[in-house]
């Protein structure tokens, strides 16, 4: 069952070129988005990170409060606000809020496009392994910015000082996301192989969950 809210922008789907993203979206819009998912699932494939199926887009203004943007796992379908409702929230995460709105609206996509890529890896502590899905998608979407954009977020250089594993926890996300969102970032590109570390963790090799009592 996809998960279509009565209110969702009515528009004819659009198939991106390259075929693995259906679009619900205006035209323009929706474009533009097939131009961010080509490069996103490029990159991420070259790092191990392969999304290998159909995944379906909706821009819908009925999201929850606090998303921004939202994958359904296990449904192959992400759900976007329009760009004016974005760009409305926006200031309420501090680290983002530097960067244009056009910016920030491709950043979450690609955010969610992790997500999705990521959700076929199987999570031995249960259902899903939250804390390396959102450590993958917001390494990412950071990952993804161009050097001035991260510059913009005050993140020119990656900290020296080393992000420990155990940083890295679901409780984290959720109740600091934006600080979560800079470990994440930091902790990858600390690695001596960035691309190879998302690998690990693309094949279940590596994991920041744990087995909870």
């Amino acid at each position: 069952l996809v998960i279509v809210p009565a209110n969702a922008v009515a528009e004819e789907p659009l198939t991106c070129p390259h075929g693995q993203i259906t679009m619900a979206a205006p035209p323009a819009l929706a474009s533009k988005l097939c131009t961010t998912a080509k490069r996103a699932i490029e990159e991420m494939a070259s790092c191990g990170l392969e999304l290998n199926r159909p995944i379906h887009v909706t821009v819908t203004p009925d999201l929850p409060d606090d998303c921004h943007g939202l994958y359904y796992c296990g449904k192959d379908h992400i759900e976007l606000l329009p760009e004016e409702l974005l760009q409305q929230k926006q200031s309420e995460i501090e680290l983002f809020r530097n960067l244009t709105p056009s910016v920030y609206y491709h950043s979450v996509f690609v955010h969610e496009l992790a997500h999705a890529a990521y959700d076929t890896v199987e999570c031995p502590f249960g259902s899903i392994c939250t804390a390396t899905s959102e450590y993958l998608a917001y390494a990412l979407q950071i990952k993804f910015l161009s050097d001035e954009d991260r510059a913009s977020m005050g993140l020119a250089k990656v900290p020296e000082k080393q992000i420990d594993h155990g940083e890295i926890n679901a409780i984290y996300a959720a109740f600091a996301p934006d600080r979560f969102a800079v470990k994440a970032w930091a902790h990858l590109m600390q690695r001596p192989d960035p691309c190879g570390y998302v690998s690990d963790l693309a094949a279940g090799n590596l994991f920041f969950d744990f087995e909870h009592p």
